[in-house]
Parts: structure tokens; sequence; C-alpha cells
């Protein structure tokens, strides 16, 4: 019995939405909900990969800012299963306007790479 092993490209999307660190939040929240995507990779004026900022990070820095608790800011939003981050994500993109605050405030630096042939 053969077993398949997926690969990054299996799994990628190759026409990815990008950001800049100077992208406001207000903007960044039209860009989400526009294309259908919970997060984006950021980048800088070169091209180059600077972090990535996703639904989450909007939601936790919206709690945090307005000193709400919240068990959900725990979570992924990625792993919301039952459903707090995206309703809390549809309220904030709603009424936030966030001023002027910038992606690169929010978004995580710290990034992890594959390349398309790497095994998942």
């Amino acid at each position: 019995m053969s077993t398949y092993k997926f690969v990054a490209k299996d799994l990628m999307t190759e026409k990815v939405v990008c950001v800049h660190p100077d992208t406001p939040i207000h903007t960044l929240i039209k860009i989400l909900i526009k294309n259908h995507i919970n997060g984006a990779p950021v980048v800088n004026k070169e091209g180059k990969l600077v972090g990535v900022v996703s639904k989450t990070d909007i939601v936790e820095y919206e709690e945090k800012t307005s000193k709400k608790q919240c068990q959900s800011s725990k979570k992924s939003f990625y792993s919301d299963t039952n459903g707090k981050l995206k309703k809390a994500f549809d309220k904030i993109s709603k009424v936030k306007t966030f001023g002027k605050t910038m992606v690169k405030n929010i978004m995580t630096s710290r990034i992890i790479t594959a390349q398309s042939d790497d095994t998942i």
C-alpha cells in the first residue's frame, strides 16, 4: 500500500494577496473581506516578506486597545470552531475605524516559510 506525501504546492495558493506594512487597518479589513481571505503576507517596498497579518490580529488588537478580555483571543482564527472570532471580526469590520493604526502595528514579524516542494 502506497501513501501519497503532500507537498506545499498541493495546498498553496499561487496568486497571493499581499499588503504593505503601512497599509491602514481599515484598508486591510476591506482587502480581507473583498478577497474572502483570513490573512495576508506583509511585504515591503522591495517585495521582501516581512510578516503576516490575519483577522485574529485585528480582533486581538481591538480587544487589547478597548481593554476587553475575551477568551476567544487566545485561539487562532483558523481554528475558530465555534465562530466567536468570526462574529467579533464581522462586528469590528462594520464599526471600527482604527484611526491611523497600520498593519506594521499588529502583524506577526516572525515568519515561517516553506518551499513549494517541501513535504507537509
